[in-house]
């Protein structure tokens, strides 16, 4: 899901809007899981996606941030260029124009 704020610019009337991105799973609350008690497991999903975007990985400790340092690149980067292409895409049907 995409978030844009405005960045207002120093010492001048104009601003800018910078667009951050928030993952969000596919099912929010597995109703079945928690039925059956596990009310962990019915979360799972969610907690996975907050998992890559509210905490940015910088460093290479372990395995498990090495992989989640993948996962946030690989998404954040998918989800921009969606985004630009979709853009692209209401503005123009000229595929050689794409930059």
């Amino acid at each position: 899901m995409a978030y844009d704020i405005a960045m207002p610019g120093y010492n001048t009337y104009n601003s800018n809007t910078i667009r951050l991105w928030s993952a969000k799973p596919f099912c929010e609350f597995d109703v079945v899981h928690f039925n059956e008690g596990n009310y962990y497991a019915a979360i799972e999903d969610r907690q996975k996606a907050d998992q890559i975007t509210k905490v940015l990985c910088y460093r290479d400790c372990t395995n498990e941030m090495i992989e989640n340092r993948i996962k946030q690149e690989y998404f954040f980067s998918a989800a921009t260029i969606k985004d630009i292409v979709v853009n692209f895409k209401k503005l123009n049907k000229d595929w050689d124009k794409f930059p």
